[in-house]
């Protein structure tokens, strides 16, 4: 459950991050 969650959290932040990327880069 450990790992599952681990996978989770860091898909999450790939996520996060490849959306604030272009956001980012939108706003500039």
């Amino acid at each position: 459950m450990t790992r599952y969650k681990a996978t989770i959290s860091y898909d999450g932040y790939a996520f996060a991050v490849f959306q604030r990327q272009p956001n980012a880069r939108s706003v500039q």
